[in-house]
């Protein structure tokens, strides 16, 4: 799975691409029924290809359905009215359409690493697919309508996940987040707008969406993304300035993924971050960066049920987790 790989750099995390589409002569979805929403999956249902599947949230178990939102494959506030909802899913989630979020469609193209083309490539095939068939909203002015006017115009959002325990660290993220600002780019914690950066990863992605080519956004995210990168080592060389300390701090906290007996997913996340931070530095070398990604997306609550095949309690997952994080690094 793509989300279980991470970039070259152990920086930038993951793409996504994500199209904003409503379907001409429908309701907006903060308007509709149930049975205008069923109406709507009956007519998108089976466009797609690649064996994409519909599922109504309805039909979807608690546990399942809150790790897509830990895959970020869907947001925590699709989940709030499972009975007007639904998500299409691809064999390996590179595709999620979350249905009747805010618009009737949010087509999202997913890669790891810092590959916005290949992102963007998996979800306008998706959007030229369901084009095809079913007519969508659109201004000759404004381009596609959407529910909210941030994303009328292309409807197109890029995103991608960075890594930045060391600008955190040395206090420069306000900084960064005001600069970004000037450049139409938005910084967001791990789950987007008003949420934290849980493991020091950050959401960037674009705040305009009008005016501008699906080219020229991609562009405009990559180069800022790009500079944010570049301010990240520069901060990580200060920090490494120290080398015992640093050095001890990364080992430290793969001591504790190693050897502790019960870990909460926010102490995993903390020291999950330190040790990418370690690997991407030289000083880990026997850790391969990919499992250090693939533990991270397993130790939240639902994944690690899935992962391990059964229901737990909070105590009862935080001894598991810890199982668990020591058979992958022993």
């Amino acid at each position: 799975m793509w989300y279980y790989n991470i970039g070259k750099d152990g920086i930038a995390i993951s793409s996504r691409v994500r199209f904003a589409r409503n379907i001409k002569d429908f309701k907006f979805p903060h308007l509709m029924d149930k049975q205008n929403a069923d109406n709507l999956f009956n007519y998108i249902d089976g466009i797609l290809e690649d064996k994409a599947k519909l599922l109504k949230l309805s039909d979807i178990d608690d546990t399942t359905l809150n790790s897509l939102v830990e895959r970020h494959l869907i947001s925590k506030e699709f989940t709030t009215d499972k009975d007007k909802r639904a998500v299409i899913l691809n064999e390996d989630c590179s595709l999620s359409i979350m249905l009747n979020e805010e618009d009737h469609l949010r087509i999202q193209g997913f890669s790891s690493g810092d590959d916005i083309q290949k992102a963007y490539n998996i979800a306008k095939k998706a959007e030229e697919e369901i084009g095809k068939k079913l007519e969508y909203a659109t201004h000759e002015k404004f381009g596609y309508l959407t529910a909210c006017p941030t994303n009328t115009g292309s409807g197109m959002r890029v995103s991608i996940m960075l890594h930045l325990p060391a600008l955190t660290k040395l206090g420069y993220i306000s900084k960064l987040l005001q600069e970004a600002a000037t450049f139409g780019i938005a910084i967001r914690g791990l789950y987007g707008e008003n949420t934290v950066a849980e493991g020091h990863i950050y959401q960037i992605s674009n705040q305009k969406t009008m005016g501008m080519t699906d080219e020229e956004i991609m562009t405009n995210v990559e180069k800022i993304m790009k500079s944010i990168i570049k301010q990240e080592k520069r901060a990580r060389s200060i920090l490494m300035e120290d080398k015992i300390y640093f050095e001890d701090k990364v080992m430290r906290s793969l001591g504790t993924l190693k050897y502790a007996r019960r870990i909460d997913t926010k102490e995993a996340e903390k020291h999950i971050s330190t040790v990418r931070m370690g690997i991407s530095e030289g000083v880990i070398k026997d850790v391969d960066a990919n499992l250090i990604q693939k533990i991270s997306v397993n130790v939240y609550p639902n994944m690690l049920q899935i992962e391990l095949k059964k229901n737990m309690e909070e105590d009862q997952r935080d001894i598991e987790r810890s199982k668990y994080i020591r058979k992958e690094l022993n």
